[in-house]
């Protein structure tokens, strides 16, 4: 078991990492004020790998809270595990997790937005919802990665903020033009059946 002040550290370096441009956790851990912390000089060998992947999940999980809470007074309906219930308030709808093969695509397609939070270990790539939802022929609105833009033409097939601050104005703007939310989505879906559908790539 952890204490309470290795858990505050735990957090502190977790957010550090989610804010900073640094591939790899022990870019952080290597340097001020980490690198003498007698928490993160204890891990050696197989502890500090645990120890990295830790801080990996603490940050991927501050960063994705601090981007959901900017959709808070839209009441958007989160599906997750029952970890959601202990970080979100009332104003958020919780329901259960799907699964992937089975409900993903109805949900998808339920969603006049489809939000996406990149987790923090993948500061340039994509990950699988920004193929899965447009090819399920539904609107996104995800974190902007160098990489979409090899995959997308993005503001015309895909719609990206670059920081969580753009979030309620980008929401509010496609909740209220639905014409174009439905363009985006058609040209999306095109596109990922046109160039990334699993047999292409």
């Amino acid at each position: 078991d952890l204490t309470a002040e290795s858990k505050a550290r735990i957090e502190s370096i977790g957010r550090t990492y989610a804010e900073s441009n640094y591939r790899n956790v022990s870019d952080v851990l290597n340097r001020d004020p980490y690198r003498e912390d007698p928490l993160v000089k204890g891990m050696l060998n197989g502890r500090r790998v645990d120890f990295e992947t830790l801080i990996m999940y603490k940050a991927t999980l501050l960063h994705r809270l601090a981007h959901v809470q900017k959709l808070q007074s839209f009441r958007p309906v989160i599906r997750g595990d029952d970890g959601w219930h202990s970080l979100l308030n009332d104003s958020f709808r919780i329901g259960p997790e799907l699964l992937y093969y089975y409900d993903l695509n109805y949900f998808y397609n339920v969603s006049k937005i489809n939000f996406n939070i990149t987790s923090t270990q993948m500061r340039n790539a994509v990950n699988q919802r920004v193929f899965d939802v447009p090819a399920a022929g539904n609107f996104l609105l995800t974190d902007y990665k160098s990489q979409l833009e090899t995959l997308m033409d993005i503001g015309k097939e895909v719609v990206c903020y670059r920081d969580k601050e753009e979030i309620p104005d980008l929401t509010r703007f496609y909740l209220a033009h639905d014409s174009l939310r439905e363009k985006i989505a058609e040209r999306g879906r095109k596109r990922i059946l046109a160039d990334h559908t699993y047999t292409r790539r």
